[in-house]
């Protein structure tokens, strides 16, 4: 199989699976993949070998794109290579529904720290306003008292 055979057989299993934006996007990735492979000097059959099945290779591309069958709980980002050209760059995806739920996570901590630490300052609000002023009167008598007994 060659590189064009390939992205031919990619294209017709992702083909009403993914959007037709998401399809062009995949087919120029692993077509600029696969030919920045060549330059770095390995074999097109090598590449295409590493990369595999181009019908395995859809079918997890459908399944990390979601239920619905378009990619919506992904964002593709786009991260510039190192020595500073100005060139395509790499892409990595992250999982949208990961990311929301740690959000919520540390949202919901943060909550039950303000509301515990709330409770804290109620606390010492309480002691230092209504209870030490009338312990430390009460603590001073009783001191006196001690002295006297003496």
């Amino acid at each position: 199989m060659d590189k064009y055979e390939f992205i031919t057989n990619l294209q017709r299993h992702l083909t009403g699976k993914v959007s037709a934006q998401k399809l062009q996007e995949i087919t120029a990735y692993y077509s600029d993949y696969i030919d920045s492979e060549i330059r770095k000097g390995k074999s097109e059959e090598e590449v295409l070998s590493k990369l595999g099945d181009p019908r395995l290779l859809a079918k997890t591309i459908v399944e990390t794109e979601g239920n619905d069958g378009y990619g919506n709980n992904f964002q593709t980002v786009y991260e510039e290579e190192s020595g500073g050209k100005s060139s395509k760059g790499r892409r990595f995806r992250i999982n949208m529904k990961n990311w929301i739920f740690l959000l919520l996570v540390v949202l919901i901590l943060c909550l039950i720290f303000y509301v515990l630490f709330g409770i804290i300052g109620l606390a010492f609000n309480i002691f230092f306003t209504y209870v030490l002023p009338v312990a430390i009167p009460f603590f001073i008598i009783y001191m006196i008292i001690q002295l006297l007994k003496k």
